[in-house]
């Protein structure tokens, strides 16, 4: 009877310092080194194998983790990331040149940006803008009867 006791007591799975996966994809540490990583570096050309080694592990491991943990690719993250950048310059600036914003984002010119905007955002980072453009303070389009003339 002892034996059994002792031999519960010596499983890998009752060892507090074993690390048990539960979900795929990369782990909490590696994840949250490429993150920060990612956002440290996001205007700059980023390279899979430079996140890869702030992650700690080989670039197909984090390749393929990276996918199961995010649910979308390295390259669709980061152009997230980049399009969300992009959308927050556009709200403080409606104003600001498109090409400066492209090339400050890490984007190879102002064609590509455009696209990539247009697949995440469904519109143009122009008409983006004019949309911000016409709304007034008071969240409205620029036709309410907002007292102060916005």
């Amino acid at each position: 009877m002892s034996s059994t006791l002792e031999h519960s007591h010596r499983t890998p799975a009752a060892a507090p310092s074993m690390a048990i996966r539960t979900a795929p994809g990369l782990r909490t540490g590696a994840l949250a080194r490429a993150q920060h990583y990612i956002d440290d570096h996001l205007f700059v050309p980023l390279r899979l194998d430079d996140v890869a080694n702030a992650a700690c592990v080989s670039r197909y491991h984090f390749s393929r983790c990276f996918t199961m943990s995010m649910g979308m690719t390295f390259v669709e993250y980061i152009a997230r990331r980049r399009i969300e950048a992009a959308r927050s310059a556009l709200e403080r600036d409606p104003a600001v040149p498109l090409a400066g914003l492209a090339t400050e984002l890490g984007f190879c010119d102002q064609a590509h940006f455009n696209k990539v905007f247009r697949r995440i955002s469904g519109t143009t980072p122009r008409r983006y803008a004019l949309r911000l453009s016409r709304v007034s303070p008071c969240g409205t389009a620029s036709a309410c009867a907002h007292p102060s003339g916005y």
